[in-house]
């Protein structure tokens, strides 16, 4: 059931991707516009030593959104990822991405293992950016994997908001499922960076589920 989950998001993807990549590419042939900028800055994500526990946090209190869980300072917060999907490359699973509603321009994601150094992979609907790998699913349907994610504020989803189906809140947060995507061998410690207009942000998040190596 979750592999055919996985199916109907990225065919999903195919469609609405295709606006994302179209929105990308715009984005980045305006003058000003920045995502161009965005995606220039340097990653400035914490270094594990080797043994340090995964450095998660900083936390967020969100009442009103899902059990209030969730990590980050904002305008951008995570909430906890869950892995379901097993292919011979690695893991796949969502997660929920939440930015204030008063949030207005591109937002740039991206993240990595910190114990394995290597990128964390988007993929659907929100990847963004060149290909950077190919994957097939337990059903053979072809995977196109990404190192960034692009959240186009000023267009949010229309399927979760409004109104908010899995968060309460929705009068303040915008709700934006993400596909991703982690390498055979990975610890789950995902560093994500998130820069936007006037705003750059670092949170770490414990993946839990299937196909995870512990540190």
């Amino acid at each position: 059931m979750l592999a055919l989950i996985l199916v109907l998001v990225v065919a999903v993807g195919v469609l609405a991707g295709g606006r994302l990549y179209r929105d990308w590419s715009a984005f980045n042939n305006q003058p000003g516009n920045g995502l161009a900028a965005l995606e220039a800055r340097p990653m400035h994500l914490p270094v594990l030593v080797p043994g340090q526990d995964c450095p998660i946090g900083p936390k967020a209190d969100l009442q009103g959104a899902g059990n209030g869980e969730g990590f980050g300072e904002g305008p951008v917060f995570g909430m906890p990822i869950g892995l379901d999907t097993k292919s011979t490359w690695g893991s796949y699973g969502y997660q929920w991405l939440l930015t204030r509603r008063d949030l207005a321009g591109p937002v740039l994601v991206r993240a990595k293992d910190l114990v394995t150094g290597k990128a964390v992979v988007f993929v659907g609907t929100y990847a963004a950016g060149p290909v950077t790998g190919k994957d097939s699913d337990r059903n053979g349907f072809a995977v196109k994997q990404h190192h960034e994610a692009l959240l186009d504020t000023n267009h949010p989803p229309e399927d979760t908001n409004p109104p908010e189906v899995y968060f309460g809140g929705s009068d303040r947060l915008v709700a934006w499922q993400i596909t991703l995507g982690l390498q055979r061998g990975a610890s789950g410690c995902v560093a994500y960076q998130i820069d936007g207009p006037g705003f750059s942000e670092v949170f770490v998040v414990q993946a839990v589920g299937t196909g995870l190596t512990p540190n």
